[in-house]
């Protein structure tokens, strides 16, 4: 009897509850925040009738008191099977309080959430945003910043136009050159072991035996060696990882090394032009500016600055060869020895495109940073 009545009263609390329940929405939060975008994420409650004409989103504003005529309003294109949605709003002033709240619109009738705020981010010293955005392996988007100037030892080089040093692919530090300035590092190449080191060779590089015949890292085909599987530069992330990428050990936080993918996004989202004079220093080389709408005044500019092989500096003023972080996984008879680089022309006058080019060369590098 006991048992029974317990059962009873249990189905008459369900019943109850569920009466009780009113359409409402939940502000959940926010994420994926930027100096110029966030995800607002809510959550929709369903009273016991639901009419057909129902629209959830979010109102949002610098203002703590959110009404309708001091904020913005965006709806969300589709909510999942619990009525939870997300939307992304974009066009946002860095460094800036923002405040926001969910609804759901039933009827021509809102309903609010509670008000929650956020603080956008700043944009990192020394970039440029081009507005391209990349979608992680687990569907979150980042905004990726591509540094102003090129890579030196001594950190980023002070302008755009400044060659900066040469990097062997996977060696943090570069060559040196018999007679270098210290008053002009960003126009000389130098060895961290001279004398001993006779330029950037297969016999000076760090990752092979001393031939490109045997790789000792990075290396998908079993003839060139032991088969680690490595596809992109260790930058000390995970545990056990070595710094690999020069730009992460030169500059430390974010900063990183492209990947093959975000140059041809680049390349995909940009128009570049070449220029022999970049706002009259004389430096050649190619500008590349954004397409992408709201960002179309923004570039960057990738000077000409050629490569390093043995003691020998080749095709300067005509080539510029920009460092990938990525090495090819779909040619194995160049897997051994070649990796991803951007290649800028004076051919053509807007010649931008990746390719293959050998590990122990000298290349120039320019940062990003998410």
């Amino acid at each position: 009897m006991k048992k029974y009545l317990f059962v009873l009263a249990a189905v008459a609390l369900l019943f109850a509850c569920k009466k009780e329940e009113k359409t409402a929405a939940i502000t959940v939060g926010v994420d994926e925040i930027t100096y110029s975008s966030a995800v607002l994420k809510g959550k929709a409650v369903l009273g016991p009738t639901v009419s057909a004409d129902w629209k959830v989103g979010f109102q949002y504003s610098t203002s703590p008191g959110i009404m309708p005529a001091n904020s913005t309003t965006v709806e969300a294109a589709d909510a999942d099977a619990k009525y939870n949605y997300s939307v992304t709003i974009e066009g946002l002033t860095p460094e800036t309080t923002y405040y926001f709240r969910a609804f759901i619109r039933e009827n021509g009738q809102d309903t609010y959430g509670e008000t929650k705020e956020f603080k956008t981010g700043s944009i990192p010293k020394g970039t440029v945003d081009l507005g391209i955005v990349f979608t992680r392996e687990d569907g979150s988007t980042y905004h990726l910043f591509w540094a102003e100037s090129n890579l030196c030892e001594t950190g980023l080089c002070a302008n755009p136009e400044d060659g900066g040093d040469y990097y062997a692919w996977g060696e943090t530090e570069p060559y040196y050159e018999e007679g270098y300035s210290q008053e002009n590092p960003c126009t000389h190449w130098r060895s961290r072991t001279a004398p001993a080191i006779t330029g950037y060779n297969w016999a000076s590089y760090k990752w092979c035996d001393g031939t490109d015949k045997i790789f000792k890292k990075y290396n998908l085909d079993s003839k060139y060696g032991a088969v680690d599987g490595l596809t992109e530069l260790q930058r000390g992330e995970k545990p056990g990882e070595t710094v690999d990428d020069a730009a992460r050990a030169g500059l430390g936080g974010k900063w990183r090394t492209p990947t093959a993918a975000e140059w041809k996004a680049l390349i995909a989202q940009c128009t570049s032009a070449w220029t022999y004079n970049y706002n009259g220093t004389g430096i050649p080389g190619m500008i590349v500016t954004s397409n992408v709408e709201g960002y179309k005044d923004k570039s960057i500019f990738l000077p000409a600055m050629g490569y390093r092989f043995n003691v020998k500096l080749a095709d300067t003023r005509a080539y510029g060869y920009y460092m990938s972080s990525s090495i090819p996984t779909n040619a194995p008879n160049v897997m051994g020895g070649y990796v991803l680089h951007l290649e800028i022309s004076s051919y053509n006058n807007s010649s931008i495109e990746v390719a293959a080019r050998f590990r122990c060369n000298g290349y120039s590098i320019r940062p990003v940073t998410e």
